[in-house]
């Protein structure tokens, strides 16, 4: 959390927030989207994570809670320092839906992580107007 203080004085003294945002979703072990459901740039596009006995989805509860200390420790820090201003986003559970987190975009075959923490093209598609919401309605924007 060191760095993060360390940013709130830099985007503080410019008169700017800090926008903190959490990771995506907790996903089982070297867990790859292009890998799980094959990507036509992947040398392993045709190697499912079934062939290899490797789940592409972790059950949505047991992600949150594997992410609940991090998520915590950064909510905690933006309410701490909220007067510089802090806003602390939590759009992880943007990847889930009722019952796993995944390498998919919920409702679709759609890659949106395509490695084991960062957005496809089409995942950072799928983000952005969730994203504007959020800081249009905290007055981020």
């Amino acid at each position: 959390m060191v760095q993060l203080a360390v940013l709130v004085r830099i985007t503080s003294s410019r008169g700017a927030s800090l926008v903190v945002i959490a990771d995506l979703v907790e996903l089982p072990a070297r867990v790859r989207g292009d890998r799980c459901h094959g990507a036509p740039w992947s040398a392993a596009a045709f190697a499912t994570c079934e062939e290899r006995d490797t789940p592409c989805a972790r059950p949505t509860n047991e992600s949150r809670a594997l992410s609940q200390p991090m998520r915590a420790a950064l909510e905690s820090f933006a309410r701490e320092h909220a007067a510089a201003p802090v806003a602390y986003l939590d759009v992880g559970s943007l990847l889930c839906d009722e019952s796993e987190c995944g390498t998919l975009i919920p409702g679709t075959d759609t890659i949106g992580i395509f490695d084991h923490n960062h957005l496809s093209d089409a995942g950072s598609f799928y983000m952005w107007p969730h994203l504007r919401h959020i800081l249009l309605s905290r007055g981020l924007l």
